[in-house]
């Protein structure tokens, strides 16, 4: 191929990989809207992103810290799909974890952009969210968590003339709002960037206070995580007093003994303890003869159900369960597994980034956010669990699962940022050519 050629494919695949966040969201839009099959869309979109990339950086740039954990995931949500009763809903949420992976993807794919770039992203993403936010309230607007302190805000949401048949649960938002407010008050306190600094702050105040609005224990329980660990990597042994005070507080929940108006019955959640432990139990039930290859992608729902009475739960309220059930061992070993690489990329973070302003920022602010969306695991599935959507007439044949791509945004986040602050010499401004050089290579 003559150099003009060559140089025509490389601005070429610079503009596809540069879209790729774009089209992954209009993606996982058409995938939340429509109930056509589009798994050979998003593979053939997956394969044909991964040649820009290697075009423009060559073949490392296709090697990501996360990639085995991702790998083993894949293989096991295939060969629980494959082993699937049902796969017209074990598709649908094969699709959309594997629009999840491509998300990670994307944005690590352009790790190199400059920081125009990903205020855009960013943007992006706070508008999805945002919409996101809305619609769970309008969808909730008549549900259980309504207490005198946030009754204006359903009221007001429920005034707003649309609905949405695919809503997220309440604890799915407090569960993202509670993984937000830490990491955004991290990327606060080591931000060098006064104006940024600001915003993250005031941002993450407000998830605080929406978590207290929808009455999210699973926030709640994001929230303290996240911040409990940010004070162990400030100081060692506050987790001396965090710990404690964690068992202190489990025990007293767990008893039932104290009395809190109905109003603050979120912060000493006895009774939805005492029904996850049921929930947990039967869920042990339910995996007897499938533990290795799991019930399927998005069937633990109908499974778990159709064996129990009574109230119909969305998913197992603990990210163990629901891995197992989606994609067994395999995808247990993928946790296990990406739960390392983060605390090792958290400890590199911090040797080799102390002190270096933005990317040091937000690497420990995606950092903090995924501790305590796995801390917030033990007790909810909501961020990277399932979304239940399109009941019927109480049908529970009628459902859609949907992995919901929050936590791996923040992966993808982490990656390039630690990546930056790897391959760029210490001072390096982004866009200098000293600072740029070696960026493209993720």
């Amino acid at each position: 191929m003559s150099k003009s050629g060559r140089s025509g494919l490389a601005i070429a695949a610079n503009y596809l990989v540069w879209l790729q966040p774009v089209l992954v969201v209009i993606l996982y839009a058409a995938l939340i809207l429509g109930s056509f099959p589009i798994i050979l869309l998003i593979w053939a979109l997956f394969l044909a992103s991964l040649a820009p990339v290697f075009v423009l950086n060559g073949r490392k740039a296709l090697r990501t810290p996360f990639d085995l954990p991702v790998l083993l995931f894949a293989l096991g949500l295939a060969i629980g799909y494959f082993l699937s009763p049902n796969k017209s809903i074990s598709l649908i949420t094969l699709q959309s974890y594997f629009l999840c992976f491509l998300i990670y993807y994307a944005i690590v794919s352009n790790g190199f952009r400059l920081s125009w770039y990903w205020l855009w992203i960013v943007a992006i993403m706070g508008i999805s969210f945002s919409v996101l936010t809305v619609l769970t309230l309008v969808q909730a607007a008549n549900g259980m968590k309504i207490y005198p302190h946030n009754a204006w805000l359903y009221q007001a949401a429920g005034s707003l003339p649309f609905r949405l048949n695919y809503p997220i649960t309440v604890n799915a938002l407090g569960s993202m709002l509670g993984m937000s407010a830490p990491g955004l008050i991290t990327y606060a306190l080591y931000s060098d960037n006064r104006l940024l600094k600001r915003i993250a702050l005031v941002f993450g105040l407000i998830s605080v206070a929406m978590v207290a609005l929808v009455c999210s224990t699973s926030g709640l329980v994001a929230i303290a995580g996240g911040l409990a660990c940010l004070l162990f990597l400030w100081r060692r042994w506050t987790l001396a007093v965090t710990v404690p005070a964690a068992a202190i507080l489990l025990l007293i929940t767990a008893s039932g003994w104290l009395t809190v108006p109905n109003g603050l019955s979120w912060l000493v959640p006895h009774d939805p303890l005492m029904g996850r432990i049921v929930i947990w139990q039967g869920t042990m039930q339910t995996l007897q003869g499938h533990w290795l290859f799991g019930l399927g992608p998005g069937l633990w729902f109908s499974v778990y159900n159709f064996m129990k009475t009574g109230w119909m739960i969305p998913h197992p309220h603990n990210d163990i369960f629901q891995t197992i059930s989606d994609a067994g061992i395999l995808g247990v070993a993928a946790f296990i597994v990406a739960v390392v690489v983060l605390i090792r990329l958290i400890g590199q973070t911090r040797k080799v980034g102390r002190g270096r302003g933005h990317w040091y920022a937000l690497a420990m602010a995606a950092g903090i956010s995924l501790i305590a969306n796995t801390i917030n695991g033990i007790w909810e599935t909501a961020t990277i669990g399932l979304m239940t959507t399109g009941l019927a007439g109480g049908l529970i044949e009628q459902y859609r699962c949907l992995a919901i791509p929050f936590a791996w945004c923040m992966l993808g986040l982490l990656v390039i940022a630690w990546s930056r602050l790897k391959t760029s010499p210490p001072g390096a401004d982004e866009t200098t050519p000293e600072g740029n050089s070696q960026e493209r290579r993720v």
